[in-house]
């Protein structure tokens, strides 16, 4: 496994964001598509020669940024939104109140007519889906860091069912 310098950081990268891109090189080099289903977690390990907790964190960063789907208890599967862009900030630095209430604005401008449109568009299953993952946000309101990140991968569901991936 090699490590490469993060673009954010200039820093080397870590090994789970490293295993993360050879799962995606992976994905592009047996040419998977939308739908394709990827070795298990213990086969992805023993390629990577990487023990399957570690495994296991870089299959959550790759489903956290939508590039894959973890179904428990069916298998890991290529989304199609493989080379999909997202950028952070690695230094937002504290946020002033007029800052934060821009923000805000500028939500209020854009989510009501996307959340109209999808409700449109939507499905039964979509909006059965959209209900299990609130009902499953709700279970985890604990504060806790367990509790955060499957909040926060609910949220990421959440917001791909609502735009119809």
């Amino acid at each position: 496994m090699k490590f490469e310098v993060s673009a954010w950081t200039g820093q080397r990268s870590s090994l789970t964001e490293s295993l993360g891109r050879e799962v995606l090189r992976l994905i592009k080099a047996e040419e998977l598509g939308p739908g394709d289903r990827l070795p298990s977690v213990k086969k992805l390990a023993e390629r990577f020669s990487v023990a399957t907790p570690t495994m296991r964190e870089a299959l959550r960063l790759l489903q956290m940024a939508g590039n894959i789907d973890i179904r428990h208890g069916s298998g890991i599967y290529v989304r199609d939104g493989i080379s999909r862009l997202v950028l952070a900030n690695p230094y937002p630095g504290d946020l002033d109140v007029d800052t934060i209430l821009n923000l805000l604005r500028t939500r209020l401008l854009i989510e009501p007519p996307v959340a109209e449109l999808s409700a449109i568009a939507g499905t039964e299953g979509a909006f059965d889906e959209l209900e299990g993952l609130l009902a499953e946000a709700e279970r985890h309101l604990a504060g806790d860091q367990v509790a955060d990140g499957v909040l926060g991968l609910a949220n990421m569901k959440f917001h791909r069912v609502v735009v119809g991936g």
